[in-house]
């Protein structure tokens, strides 16, 4: 850490290399939380609304460590989260299946796995030969 008696004594360069430095810094924290995040939830569905935005996501349970599902890149899920602001900040709840389907948000099927943490997709189970449209 730099006393203020460090900073005022530095040079230009010196403030400027350390401004750098600082930037690049916070770049990669911030870059590192939302991978953290991004690798944690998997969104199936949005749906817009006057109450906010709601998701279906499939996620991470937190205890990776002991979670065999989680461990293998699965996910846990779907469940519906909204998303809103109130006084500039965003906040999520989450929505229970019961209020979901009041709400007419039918709950998702769950997503296949292939290898660790990719979804498979339709194409994934076509032979190669059947998958041109002539």
């Amino acid at each position: 850490m730099l006393t203020s008696t460090q900073i005022e004594n530095a040079t230009t360069e010196d403030l400027e290399r350390l401004r750098v430095r600082i930037e690049a810094e916070l770049e990669d924290r911030r870059g590192a939380k939302e991978r953290d995040h991004e690798s944690a939830v998997e969104v199936l569905e949005s749906h817009e609304t006057s109450a906010g935005t709601f998701q279906w996501q499939m996620r991470e349970c937190g205890h990776k460590e002991r979670c065999n599902k989680c461990k293998s890149g699965k996910r846990h899920g779907p469940y519906l989260y909204r998303f809103y602001y109130r006084d500039r900040k965003r906040h999520s709840e989450y929505t229970s299946l019961k209020k979901a389907r009041a709400l007419g948000l039918e709950r998702p099927p769950v997503p296949r796995y292939g290898a660790v943490g990719s979804v498979a997709s339709l194409s994934d189970f076509i032979h190669p030969s059947a998958r041109s449209c002539t």
